[in-house]
C-alpha cells in the first residue's frame, strides 16, 4: 500500500501514536472514587471509642508496612459489617466489635503482631 501524500503519511502516523499511547498501561483512575482505607474502616465500621481507633491505626500501620495484606482487611471489613446484626436496615450493634475479633484472628493467623506506629 503506497500513500500518496503527505499529509495522508502524517495522518496515519498520528493516528498510529495515539493507537500506541491508548495501548499503554493507564494510571489507575479509579482511585478518586475509593476513600483512603483509614475513612473507609472508621465510618464503615461505626468506630468511635478511643481504643477502637487506636486498634484501627495499628490495622493501617501494618497495611501500609506491607505486613497485612489489605485483601485480608478487606475481607474481614465485609464479614464484620455481614455479621453485625441489623433491624430496619440500621445496625443493632456496631460492626467493629466483629472486625476487632475477626481481624486479631487473621493478624494472628498470619503471624503479624499489630503494634501503634511510632
Amino acid at each position: 500500500m503506497r500513500i500518496k501524500s503527505r499529509t495522508n503519511r502524517l495522518g496515519l502516523l498520528a493516528l498510529l501514536l495515539v493507537g500506541v499511547a491508548s495501548l499503554a498501561p493507564a494510571e489507575n483512575n479509579n482511585d478518586f472514587r475509593r476513600p483512603p482505607l483509614r475513612d473507609r474502616l472508621v465510618y464503615g465500621l461505626l468506630a468511635r471509642r478511643p481504643v477502637e481507633l487506636e486498634f484501627l491505626e495499628r490495622v493501617i500501620f501494618a497495611v501500609e508496612q506491607r505486613r497485612l495484606p489489605e485483601v485480608v482487611v478487606d475481607r474481614t471489613f465485609f464479614y464484620a459489617r455481614r455479621k453485625a446484626p441489623t433491624q430496619g436496615g440500621e445496625f443493632t450493634q456496631r460492626p467493629i466489635i466483629y472486625f476487632m475479633f475477626a481481624m486479631q484472628a487473621q493478624a494472628d493467623k498470619l503471624r503479624v503482631e499489630l503494634v501503634l506506629p511510632p
